[in-house]
C-alpha cells in the first residue's frame, strides 16, 4: 500500500519540527550592556545587577572599561565601545 502526499507531509513536518526543538539554545540568552566601569564579575558593572551568562550577547558601552578578571562563560557575542582589560591571565606557548 502506498503513503498518500499527506502522510508523507506530516511525516516530513514531523520530523522538522523534532529537529528544530532539539537543537541547543540557551534559555537565559539575554542582551547584558555594561552599566559602568568595573569588573566582569561584579554585577554592580552590568545594567541588570548580575554578570553575563553563557549565551549572553555583551556590549561594554562607549567610556566604560571592563576588566576580565576570570575565565568567561561563552558568549553569543561581544560588542566593545569602550575598553576591554584581561586581567591575570597566563599565556603558555
Amino acid at each position: 500500500m502506498k503513503a498518500s502526499p499527506q502522510r508523507i507531509t506530516e511525516g516530513w513536518i514531523s520530523l522538522l519540527v523534532f529537529f528544530l526543538t532539539s537543537l541547543p539554545v540557551p534559555l537565559s540568552a539575554a542582551t547584558v550592556t555594561s552599566f559602568s566601569s568595573g569588573i566582569w564579575t561584579n554585577g554592580a558593572t552590568w545594567n541588570g545587577g548580575a554578570p553575563p551568562s553563557p549565551g549572553d550577547s555583551v556590549v561594554i558601552s562607549s567610556g566604560h572599561s571592563v576588566t576580565v578578571d576570570t575565565a568567561t562563560a561563552t558568549l553569543l557575542s561581544l560588542t566593545n565601545n569602550g575598553i576591554l582589560i584581561f586581567s591575570g591571565w597566563q599565556t603558555v606557548i
